[in-house]
């Protein structure tokens, strides 16, 4: 199925709900810069998680990366895990950051890099937002839908942080739906678009898989483009880590 509709935008930022989100984009070029929220979830429903990040927007992330509020989180072996990195859970804000901490290395050692990244990313996702004009944040997910309501209300919320029209995407895993449709919804808001699409796929363990079907899900993300300007510098960043690799292996 293919959508005959193409929309440009300035700056995109994911919102989760996990990883997906944010390797998709890099998958279809709307990634320029890294954001707080790429790798990061809580095992809560999907409202709370939502409500969340939309609360740490809106907060300036108050305690989001307070020490004391860090604890050890054993990993689950029935799922994929990283090997490379260590898991811990912020108690406070219920994140759990999966992809932050190196493997074998205390906490309180590491979390000073940690913390310098986030505050780098959280400092440039306002910055990007606040100076530009088309700003798009999306969200992910290969579990049930949000609630409506809480979506207009949350993303009212931050355009009136921002004190303009923030655009949101939501695609959202409807289980009713046949592989390869697509529902949009019309009703929500202007700067609201929300597609019901059968994203869910497993693979030969049974395990759900990160991207799930990613034929009919890139379908949706590749209908957004980034600026010019933005796809330019992003060709460029791209050149130069390719460059740098390429150097470390010869």
């Amino acid at each position: 199925m293919k959508l005959n509709v193409s929309h440009t935008y300035d700056i995109i930022y994911s919102l989760g709900y996990d990883c997906a989100c944010a390797i998709y984009m890099l998958k279809y070029g709307l990634r320029t810069y890294a954001g707080p929220f790429d790798w990061i979830k809580t095992p809560f429903s999907l409202n709370d998680d939502f409500q969340r990040k939309i609360e740490c927007i809106l907060t300036d992330f108050k305690d989001f990366l307070n020490q004391e509020d860090f604890r050890f989180l054993p990993k689950t072996p029935d799922v994929f895990n990283d090997e490379r990195c260590d898991y811990y859970e912020n108690i406070k804000t219920g994140f759990y950051f999966y992809h932050d901490f190196p493997v074998g290395i205390p906490m309180e050692e590491s979390l000073p890099k940690v913390k310098e990244r986030y505050q780098h990313r959280i400092d440039r996702f306002y910055s990007e937002i606040r100076k530009n004009k088309r700003v798009l944040l999306i969200w992910f997910s290969h579990y049930s839908f949000l609630d409506n309501n809480l979506q207009i209300k949350m993303c009212n919320e931050v355009c009136k942080k921002f004190g303009k029209q923030v655009d949101f995407l939501f695609i959202e895993h409807t289980k009713n739906l046949p592989i390869g449709k697509i529902e949009k919804t019309l009703s929500l808001s202007s700067h609201i678009t929300k597609y019901s699409v059968y994203t869910r796929k497993w693979d030969a363990k049974g395990k759900l898989t990160t991207l799930g079907q990613e034929e009919i899900c890139g379908t949706i993300f590749s209908t957004y483009k980034l600026h010019l300007t933005k796809r330019i510098r992003l060709y460029f960043v791209k050149l130069k880590n390719k460059l740098v690799k390429d150097n470390l292996q010869t």
